[in-house]
């Protein structure tokens, strides 16, 4: 048995004693004693223990896809299975968290919001827009014109700012209350072979994909890396602060963080670096697990996106140092998929990608 295997015995053991202790703590009768915030570390303690008690169980390793809205995660995520199954830049994201792991059978899960889950959500989009006591609409009860007079009452420089975006999923959530209601708190969904075509449904219509909290997909390709478990998470930018928690939560109990950055442009935003300073649960900085891969490297010079990438994660915010420098790759996900077939090769006027072998990126 190798020194690993033993470290592993070892902690698996220690988990389960923690596991033990703070059970019988949290079964007894301590109401009276016990103040509501310590109660509640206590399960969140608990549940952190098991997760890690189930990872070195089962040899899982757990990687992060992040980065800014239209990044290109899902076309990182779609490379990685081969498909084209999530929305990518050229459709409408649904701030949809995506998990996929090795199966043999290839799978989709969809789980959904809860009604509270919902709630929160739908408040924390009103808030964030500018709409004051936020807290108090309900979406179910919400007209379209009682919420446009609501947004016609904000400051220009608001309606300005969140007039193609925020604003629309609220008017999209409001328009399509009715089908997102028969959705929230249901059991999970699973779709294979044929059913796929109605898998991403639950993905681009609004009527279906609002109600989404989390999608599964599980791959036969990834037969290589059987115990990773791969997370494609909200961006940081995104309007929800529920999914920026979510995020964050995401990326320190990850083993590893792969971030996707622009190769053809700066990619590091104020968030991004903000978030890179924090630390995991365990002491470690986040960007001690961090790997970067610069997408759309084919809409340039490479030679110059290799520069402007080093430059901006290296020398300048120094996010990486300089003897990680592997840790930074460079390709194009849609040019991937191009090149398999899973992405039409038309030309798409100032969005067309071109195929990798093109650009000499093989």
């Amino acid at each position: 048995m190798g020194n690993w295997e033993i470290e592993k015995l070892k902690y698996i053991r220690i988990l389960e004693v923690i596991i033990s202790g703070i059970s019988n703590i949290l079964n007894m009768d301590s109401y009276s004693i016990m103040a509501d915030t310590l109660r509640e570390k206590l399960v969140d303690w608990k549940a952190d223990s098991e997760r890690l008690l189930y990872k070195l169980k089962n040899n899982e390793f757990e990687i992060a896809i992040v980065g800014l809205e239209k990044a290109g995660k899902s076309s990182f995520s779609n490379a990685f299975i081969e498909n084209s199954l999530l929305p990518t830049d050229q459709g409408r994201c649904t701030y949809t968290s995506t998990c996929i792991a090795y199966n043999e059978y290839d799978v989709a899960e969809i789980s959904f919001y809860t009604k509270e889950e919902f709630a929160r959500n739908f408040s924390d989009k009103l808030r964030k827009i500018g709409i004051e006591n936020s807290e108090k609409y309900s979406f179910e009860l919400m007209t379209r014109q009682q919420y446009e007079q609501l947004f016609q009452k904000l400051d220009m420089n608001k309606q300005k700012l969140y007039g193609s975006s925020l604003n629309q999923d609220i008017l999209e959530t409001i328009d399509n209350k009715e089908s997102i209601l028969n959705y929230l708190g249901t059991a999970i969904k699973q779709f294979s072979g044929a059913a796929f075509e109605e898998f991403k449904d639950f993905i681009q219509e609004p009527s279906k994909a609002i109600a989404v909290k989390e999608i599964t997909i599980g791959s036969r390709l990834l037969e290589k890396m059987p115990n990773a478990v791969i997370y494609d998470i909200p961006g940081f930018n995104s309007p929800t602060e529920m999914h920026q928690q979510q995020t964050r939560v995401r990326m320190k109990s990850a083993d590893a963080i792969v971030i996707i950055a622009k190769a053809d442009e700066p990619s590091l935003t104020g968030e991004v670096l903000d978030i890179f300073r924090e630390c995991d649960n365990d002491g470690t900085v986040l960007n001690d697990k961090l790997f970067v891969f610069a997408n759309k490297a084919d809409r340039a010079n490479i030679a110059k996106n290799k520069e402007i990438t080093y430059d901006e994660w290296i020398h300048k915010r120094n996010i990486l140092e300089e003897k990680h420098k592997d840790r930074i790759f460079f390709g194009s996900s849609n040019a991937y998929l191009q090149k398999i077939g899973k992405l039409p090769l038309e030309d798409k006027g100032n969005d067309y990608i071109s195929p990798l072998k093109m650009r000499g990126l093989e």
